[in-house]
């Protein structure tokens, strides 16, 4: 079949122009429009309910290998690794929307069937379904990045972050006392409820947010050509969709900030995650917590979150403006002064965990050592997906796509080393070692908040 080359060069320019639209005016073409994404609601739901509850699925299925403990909730990581490789590019080609709620139904679909799972080896494949169709992470700050100009997406960043930690602050203790009560299928059932309300709700209210897609849908010029230059239009499509689809792993590839910083959220994710596929034993073990009463043992990773995050949220913006005004100009690096401080308060909440275990204090003393790491990783998360999104520009989700790969593969495989760590060690030399692995990182974090600009590149080497 013969392609009319005038007809896609002329879809080609058509594109073309509507980027260079939406750069130059910031996106304020959009108010504009009737229906404005700034007043539109951003939904992100994130739940670790079952993390209690792991020991009773293993005696319900009469699993003894403490192995499993750790897969079942890590698996859902594993999901999560893999279904940005499909989102980012999508969401970049049709939007937003459409991609989320397909995705937000699929995960309905994969919770109420593992709340009906009749064996391990069908939960655990349903668990790495449901993390297979997670979308929000993904598309959550690329959404902010359309919605707000860059002076304002630290502090949106903060709210929107905070209002994703109230799942790991609350969803431990309801997980724990729900499962106590009811029995885990409810923990997962509570969950799936909430989560198709809250899916009905965007699909009345959400609207699409992604600039180059509503520009399409407003233009005059929007490919209506001429009807029999059609398919020359369609064969240009289908390269353009095969090149986004690779875009993620083109810029891992080829991006050496990407790759770093991706590489440093991961790791700290795959710590923090350790943490939480190993306290319910060692809580329960070591203290003596029912089933209940080992949910409160997950609140001070959660606390830390919000401090990092109120932190964030009151700083991050105000420092950026006053390098705006001193130099003139703020560089996407100026976000990652806050990583850095996070990279030296890491591997201090290790060693106050580890050790007030091995000692066996009051059970209250490790969870400062908890609060500290989720301080510390909220400040590692937030100043660096900020950076994606104000350094990579209308390629962010495919740039936090990456990075949330490499997350969701750390959180996958990273816990499995737990339980033989902490059995081999004990608790104060192997969480010694964890914060020391952390401290090793924190010269590259500094380094990069320093010369990051030195290495970034160009991202426009990434348009198709």
């Amino acid at each position: 079949m013969a392609v009319n080359i005038d007809s896609v060069e002329a879809a080609r320019q058509i594109d073309e122009e509507i980027c260079l639209l939406v750069k130059s005016s910031q996106y304020a073409i959009i108010d504009d429009l009737e229906d404005s994404p700034l007043k539109w609601p951003l939904c992100i739901f994130a739940t670790i309910a079952i993390v209690p509850a792991v020991p009773q699925i293993l005696h319900e299925f009469h699993v003894s290998n403490p192995l499993y403990s750790t897969l079942v909730v890590s698996i859902w990581e594993l999901g999560e690794g893999i279904g940005p490789f499909v989102v980012a590019p999508l969401s970049e080609l049709y939007g937003r929307m459409p991609v989320y709620h397909v995705g937000n139904t699929l995960f309905v679909f994969c919770l109420v069937a593992s709340a009906t799972s009749t064996n391990i080896s069908a939960l655990i494949a349903l668990r790495f379904l449901s993390g297979l169709t997670t979308t929000c992470l993904t598309l959550g700050p690329s959404i902010i990045g359309d919605l707000f100009v860059q002076e304002e997406r630290g502090r949106t960043m903060a709210v929107a972050l905070l209002l994703k930690m109230l799942g790991p602050f609350g969803a431990p203790l309801l997980g724990s006392y729900v499962a106590q009560e009811k029995g885990w299928r409810w923990v997962i059932g509570i969950i799936a409820v909430t989560v198709g309300v809250l899916h009905v709700i965007s699909l009345v209210f959400l609207r699409e947010t992604y600039a180059p897609v509503l520009l399409r849908r407003q233009s005059k010029l929007r490919r209506n050509i001429v009807a029999s230059n059609f398919q020359g239009i369609k064969a240009e499509m289908t390269v353009r969709h095969f090149q986004s689809l690779l875009r993620p792993l083109k810029m891992l590839f080829s991006s050496p900030m990407l790759f770093i910083l991706s590489l440093y959220i991961s790791f700290s994710y795959g710590l923090g995650y350790l943490l939480i596929t190993t306290m319910t034993p060692i809580f329960q073990g070591l203290y003596g917590l029912s089933l209940g009463d080992v949910g409160w043992a997950f609140v001070g990773r959660p606390m830390g979150n919000v401090l990092g995050i109120i932190l964030y949220g009151l700083m991050s913006d105000r420092y950026l403006k006053y390098n705006i005004e001193r130099y003139g100009t703020a560089q996407p690096e100026s976000r990652l002064l806050f990583m850095a401080i996070g990279s030296i308060t890491l591997p201090i909440g290790f060693f106050v965990y580890g050790w007030t275990l091995a000692y066996s204090t009051y059970w209250i003393a490790p969870l400062v050592g908890t609060a500290i790491i989720g301080f510390s990783s909220a400040l590692i998360a937030l100043p660096i997906q900020n950076y994606l999104v104000d350094a990579f520009g209308d390629y962010a989700a495919s740039a936090i796509a990456v990075s949330i790969i490499m997350e969701a593969m750390s959180g996958a495989f990273i816990p499995l080393a737990g339980p033989p760590l902490y059995s081999i060690l004990g608790y104060g030399l192997g969480n010694g070692l964890l914060g020391l692995f952390a401290a090793a990182f924190a010269p590259v974090a500094i380094a990069t908040f320093r010369y990051g600009h030195l290495i970034r590149g160009d991202r426009h080497r990434w348009t198709d």
